[in-house]
């Protein structure tokens, strides 16, 4: 399976690369459909999503945002996942959006959450 999921993200990769980013999109929702659960393809529809709106001449971040955002809250994303998804979401604010204060917040709401991850100390 593992071997399957680098193929299909090569295959998007590819067509993301030639601006085809429908194409990109719907076969990574697809194997997401198939095989739900693998950060890999939700980070590389993100990313799609964050190369559009940069893209665009005043940028609209609030997709990437949102999307997260779903996946730190959602209940089926493990806690050490959504820890994952919290440390990407406050790097987006930090590096994208040059918001030290709202990067700092989301890491300690995460702290909050699982107070057992070894990232979060070292980042506050």
């Amino acid at each position: 399976l593992a071997f399957v999921c680098k193929g299909t993200l090569e295959v998007s990769r590819c067509c993301n690369c030639l601006g085809n980013y429908s194409e990109a999109g719907s076969i990574l929702s697809s194997f997401r459909r198939k095989h739900p659960g693998y950060a890999a393809v939700e980070l590389r529809l993100i990313g799609m999503m964050r190369r559009r709106a940069d893209a665009e001449r005043n940028p609209d971040y609030s997709g990437v945002i949102s999307k997260f955002e779903r996946l730190i809250h959602s209940p089926d994303t493990p806690r050490h996942l959504s820890s994952y998804y919290s440390v990407k979401l406050a790097r987006f604010h930090l590096k994208t959006r040059n918001d030290r204060r709202l990067a700092e917040k989301i890491i300690r709401r995460a702290l909050e959450r699982d107070r057992v991850s070894k990232k979060f100390p070292d980042l506050v």
